[in-house]
């Protein structure tokens, strides 16, 4: 197993509440993968992206610390 950081970013055009409902999808989708999310999930907020992306200026950053197999 090798230790990864895992940085996501999502839609800015949720609410927060939204976004923050992400976090257990993801942590799911890591688990079933065979790896393993440690701690929570640093959640850094809505922030302005450095270029738009698919025309989308801003989004909630969070960062996972986590372990998987080796691709």
């Amino acid at each position: 197993m090798r230790a990864y950081e895992l940085m996501v970013i999502i839609s800015g055009n949720l609410e927060e509440s939204a976004a923050h409902n992400w976090l257990s999808v993801i942590t799911k989708s890591v688990t079933n993968a065979g790896g393993t999310v440690h701690g929570t999930p640093d959640w850094w907020g809505k922030r302005r992206l450095a270029y738009p992306i698919k025309k989308q200026d801003d989004g909630y950053y969070a960062i996972f610390n986590i372990t998987a197999p080796g691709g």
